[in-house]
């Protein structure tokens, strides 16, 4: 989560100068690491998630302009840091419903965090 509007904001203005350069060297992909929580407060994590499906529906319109997709990865973290399993990283996708907003599954990634959070990665 963002500690302040202006980190929001700047990491926006990040996003969209990062679409600009993909869309102008003809890249039609780019990677968004999906974002982590620091605790296991079932709360924190909904308003975390809510939080990054306003981002990137943000950030879409202006990916869609670009000609370019933005991939949202799933990733694996550190001890203590909540991260969405490949289920929920597809809940997150289908609720922003924007065509330049799609996933990229890390398969390694997508194991270690399934260790770490004692999911089946097959099942999720």
């Amino acid at each position: 989560t963002f500690t302040s509007q202006s980190q929001r904001q700047l990491q926006l203005d990040n996003c969209r100068a990062s679409l600009d350069v993909a869309g102008e060297v003809g890249a039609r992909v780019m990677v968004w690491h999906a974002g982590g929580v620091r605790s296991d407060d079932p709360q924190k994590i909904r308003d975390a998630l809510a939080q990054e499906r306003e981002c990137l529906a943000e950030v879409a319109p202006h990916a869609a302009g670009c000609g370019v997709v933005i991939a949202v990865e799933n990733v694996f973290g550190l001890e203590g840091v909540w991260l969405a399993s490949p289920a929920e990283l597809a809940a997150q996708i289908e609720a922003v419903n924007h065509p330049n907003v799609r996933a990229t599954i890390d398969a390694s990634h997508g194991a270690i965090n399934a260790a770490a959070r004692g999911y089946d990665l097959m099942e999720s």
